[in-house]
């Protein structure tokens, strides 16, 4: 099966298609590594720097796991804005 996609490179919606396609194996891998890795990641990050008493670890975990989270974004040059836009 062969499948052949034309887009006219002078619409800019047919370039952010394209965009779209380029980067799709990346925006899979982010999601992958979220998947199997950041979960883990984050709670060992917690595990070694403890919550002083009384503070809410939650919040941390929340800012750890975005915080992995853009870097894997960063990493696989994977920009949301310029693929939703």
């Amino acid at each position: 099966m062969e499948v052949t996609l034309k887009l006219n490179m002078d619409e800019p919606e047919d370039q952010k298609s394209l965009d779209r396609i380029m980067k799709a194996t990346h925006m899979a891998i982010v999601l992958w590594e979220i998947n199997n890795n950041i979960k883990k990641e984050v709670e060992r990050k917690i595990e070694s720097n403890p919550t002083p008493q009384g503070q809410d670890y939650r919040y941390d975990g929340l800012d750890l796991f975005y915080e992995s989270f853009y870097e894997l974004m960063e990493e696989w040059d994977v920009n949301i804005n310029n693929l939703i836009d």
